[in-house]
């Protein structure tokens, strides 16, 4: 797979082990993993909630501040990986797509069309089904936007869920009140990118942890 911004040219390797990483199982450890390295998005010590039985969440710091980890993708779609990895191309295609479009609808202006693509109803999803009590981190296991760390115009201006995030705010500010919410996922570089959606803030970490499942090789 290849995708052209301008001048910025990568391809995407997916390997079949790819499925799994849409598992909890297996994204679960990984996001907690980054949690605890992370030195300006999560502060603390986190720890993994064994006991969920009664839906508890996913994850707690050493000062009891609670977290659940949500991927961003369409049920369907990861149920469609778990069935037959052969969906996968399918798969990626229907995402490459959907990015496409919320691309077009950010350079057109068209809030509506944004309101309408699925990772906006599937973060409105995952956010209203969170408790009170919680935070939200959100997993994105794909580069999605193209943003590249010594670029701050890309960091500014190639965001895609930032401006779904804002959308959202504009729309159901009642439904974020209370929540902060984060995202994680890979960037071209093969950087890890956490943010703090609430507060726009951004973190860079240059772990391996996704290329057993998915890399990036840019071309220019």
């Amino acid at each position: 797979m290849k995708y052209n911004e301008k001048q910025l040219e990568f391809d995407c390797i997916i390997y079949d082990s790819y499925k799994d990483l849409l598992k909890k199982r297996v994204y679960e450890p990984i996001i907690l993993k980054l949690m605890n390295q992370s030195e300006i998005i999560f502060r603390e010590n986190y720890k993994y909630i064994e006991n969920q039985s009664h839906k508890e969440s996913d994850f707690v710091s050493e000062s009891g501040i609670f977290y659940d980890a949500k991927i961003l993708f369409y049920e369907r779609q990861c149920q469609a990986l778990a069935i037959n990895k052969d969906n996968l191309a399918t798969f990626i295609s229907e995402l490459q797509k959907e990015i496409n479009e919320i691309y077009e609808a950010i350079n057109s202006n068209n809030e509506e069309r944004l309101a309408n693509s699925i990772f906006y109803k599937e973060m409105r999803n995952r956010i209203s089904k969170a408790e009170k009590y919680e935070n939200i981190i959100l997993f994105v296991p794909f580069a999605c936007t193209l943003e590249v760390s010594d670029d701050l115009d890309s960091l500014l201006s190639k965001d895609i869920f930032t401006y779904i995030f804002k959308c959202l705010i504009e729309n159901e500010s009642k439904l974020i009140k209370g929540h902060n919410i984060y995202i994680i996922y890979p960037n071209c570089e093969n950087y890890v990118i956490i943010k703090n959606l609430n507060d726009d803030l951004i973190e860079f970490l240059h772990l391996d942890v996704f290329t057993n499942y998915i890399k990036f090789e840019i071309r220019n």
